[in-house]
């Protein structure tokens, strides 16, 4: 018996088979069109869509940190943190972090820390440091605002080891040894707090930090719109975003221009809420910032919803916050600050030397009293404004 098919049977085949490949392609031309007139429709707002967005939305929920002179930050927006090198971006974004992981009120939502700077040792080690200092109330901090050196401190008790006695704690000529067990309790008490905190933010997904260190921006594009909807996204910082693909060769400002305009799409159509660092040209005067004190000002403030800019008073010396672009309202709010505003100040500012164990009185004392009046002028109560 031939069980092989037949002419008119192969034939016949053939055509079924053409007639299912031409339904297919139909089925999938008519889903394109149907997907691109959902698309078409989303560019156009009806008064319905208005309405049905209006009561949905509540301000009150809106995101409002501290750092940013409490600007209201809805979901799909951005908002610029400006600063000069060195003034204060990162820190205040590491605190942001801190702020929103330490919310009750923000306890759900999701944050995506991309770094374009700093290796992620330093951002993780800032940001124990930042959540100590917030944990302390303000008797506390005066106790720990005798630790010289916060890094070799939080190495040290991330490795288990003792540091109460350890010289670089404090003056030894004016403070009793006592002071050293007390203050390396108060640290070890809150780092182990914050360490809990972030650990488990970590494990659970709640905070991701994401190298995009010489990442192309596309692949920093696609990370970002993973992100769900409410998503906090910290950018450090704006400048360091590299070009679009087919702006390589563009003067730099329409490169900033092009990557500005995708993450401004980025958090309108994932509604997430974007909070970037700029950097404020050196040669501009502080007491007198402005937006247009932005490099490749005229670009990134416009996409902003919000503009903060860290500067410092020279004729007082103290750092503060202005906001200088504000679509909800509160224009021109100065709020007096910290710019590092966590406990890492002494190494990082500047104005603070270590002392050496051999250092004799003449030389020890200028220092300290310089200790002593950062920790009582530029550390001030929390939740104070000008």
């Amino acid at each position: 018996m031939n069980d092989e098919p037949t002419q008119e049977e192969l034939i016949a085949k053939r055509n079924a088979d053409a007639d299912e490949a031409e339904r297919a392609i139909a089925k999938e031309e008519k889903e394109e069109a149907e997907r691109a007139k959902r698309e078409e429709e989303k560019r156009y707002c009806s008064y319905e869509k208005f309405e049905t967005a209006i009561k949905n939305y509540d301000p009150d929920k809106d995101f409002r940190p501290d750092l940013l002179c409490g600007c209201a930050c809805p979901d799909g927006s951005i908002s610029i943190i400006a600063a000069r090198p060195g003034g204060g971006k990162t820190s205040a974004m590491v605190n942001i972090v801190r702020e929103t992981l330490c919310s009750e009120k923000e306890n759900g939502r999701k944050i995506l820390y991309v770094n374009l700077e700093m290796n992620y040792r330093q951002i993780l080690t800032n940001l124990h440091l930042s959540c100590i200092y917030a944990f302390a109330t303000e008797e506390e901090r005066a106790i720990l605002s005798q630790l010289r050196r916060t890094s070799s401190a939080f190495y040290r008790t991330l490795k288990g080891q003792d540091w109460a006695s350890e010289y670089w704690i404090m003056d030894e000529d004016e403070l009793p040894q006592e002071v050293g067990e007390e203050l390396s309790k108060t640290f070890i008490d809150y780092f182990s707090k914050a360490k809990n905190l972030i650990k488990e933010a970590m494990d659970s997904g709640r905070l991701k930090i994401y190298d995009g260190i010489g990442q192309p921006n596309e692949d920093i594009q696609k990370e970002i719109v993973k992100c769900e909807t409410g998503s906090l996204i910290l950018l450090d910082y704006m400048q360091r975003l590299t070009a679009p693909k087919e702006f390589h060769n563009a003067q730099r400002y329409l490169q900033i221009q092009k990557a500005s305009a995708e993450l401004l799409k980025a958090a309108i159509e994932k509604q997430l809420i974007v909070i970037a660092g700029a950097q404020r040209k050196r040669e501009d005067d502080d007491n007198k910032p402005s937006m247009e004190s932005i490099r490749e000002s005229g670009d990134i403030e416009q996409d902003a919803h919000n503009v903060v800019i860290l500067a410092k008073d020279k004729d007082t010396g103290k750092d503060f916050a202005k906001v200088g672009k504000a679509r909800e309202g509160g224009m021109g709010k100065q709020m007096a600050i910290n710019p590092v505003k966590q406990f890492i100040f002494w190494e990082t500012n500047g104005k603070y030397f270590p002392l050496q164990k051999d250092d004799d009185k003449a030389g020890k004392k200028p220092v300290e009293k310089e200790r002593k009046r950062w920790a009582d002028e530029l550390m001030p109560p929390r939740g104070e404004q000008s």
